[in-house]
């Protein structure tokens, strides 16, 4: 399990940014690469975490051939 923590007291929202925005990008790519995710509330903010072994990473990102 890889997870990453945030400060904000929001939950995130996975949401396509304009093309003008300079955050809101992250959890838009990781959800592309993963099968699932899990977003857990802290006291402090949020903890968002991925099981490692995603099939779906493995489809973008094959190991080379030997």
């Amino acid at each position: 399990m890889v997870a990453v923590t945030d400060s904000d007291a929001a939950l995130p929202l996975l949401e396509v940014p304009t093309h003008e925005a300079e955050a809101g990008r992250g959890l838009l790519l990781l959800s592309a690469l993963v099968d699932e995710l899990h977003v857990l509330p802290l006291p402090c903010g949020n903890r968002i975490s991925v099981p490692l072994g995603s099939t779906a990473a493995a489809q973008h990102f094959p190991c080379p051939a030997a």
